[in-house]
């Protein structure tokens, strides 16, 4: 195979988040390398099925959360391995409709010309006072917000993956999934002892 120039690495890359920007999970796809993983504060340690899923899911739910994601051009990362890249999500969260501005840096490593693996890094606790309002703010106090997200995100991942699986497709209605969105952000605000549900 032959090898790819630093320019062409960077266009993969670039594609990668216009397709990503799109909302459209079958212009993604093609980007993944089979063994892809994405992981955030939030989805810590997903396989690549799950992955998959986790950008479908994403997917599906960009038009009802109007997301509107806008990432920077990729970059060589300091290190030598990979590319950074950093971009905004604007988007609207929970039943109460809060408005989230986050602050993301990925960093995506190539794997056979393909993305192998895209980590996201940002701030859970000004997230969390975002989307949870006072909740969030007293969970990062107590310490807990980064689990007690883990677990609604995790939970919310599985809820979707079954009901994929249960109708044999990747897109559910998407109503459904909002109404996981606003029970899990119940989950989380009603339930102080959520931490230890995990």
């Amino acid at each position: 195979m032959t090898e790819l120039s630093g320019k062409q690495e960077i266009d993969i890359v670039n594609s990668y988040f216009a397709a990503y920007q799109s909302g459209q999970y079958d212009r993604i796809t093609p980007f993944l390398h089979p063994t892809f993983t994405f992981s955030d504060p939030s989805f810590p340690t997903p396989t690549p099925q799950r992955s998959r899923a986790l950008f479908s899911l994403f997917c599906a739910t960009m038009v009802k959360s109007e997301l509107r994601l806008e990432p920077t051009p990729a970059e060589p990362a300091p290190d030598g391995n990979g590319f950074v890249v950093r971009y905004t999500c604007d988007y609207i969260f929970g039943a109460e409709k809060r408005k989230v501005h986050n602050d993301v840096v990925a960093r995506v490593t190539l794997c056979g010309g393909m993305v192998g693996r895209h980590v996201d890094v940002f701030d859970v606790g000004v997230w969390g006072k975002q989307a949870l309002g006072w909740w969030g703010v007293g969970l990062g106090a107590c310490g807990v917000l980064e689990g007690v997200v883990r677990w609604w995100a995790g939970g919310w991942l599985e809820r979707w993956c079954e009901g994929e699986e249960g109708a044999g497709r990747e897109e559910v209605d998407q109503d459904g999934v909002e109404g996981e969105r606003e029970r899990g952000e119940r989950d989380i605000v009603e339930g102080g002892q959520v931490g230890e549900r995990r």
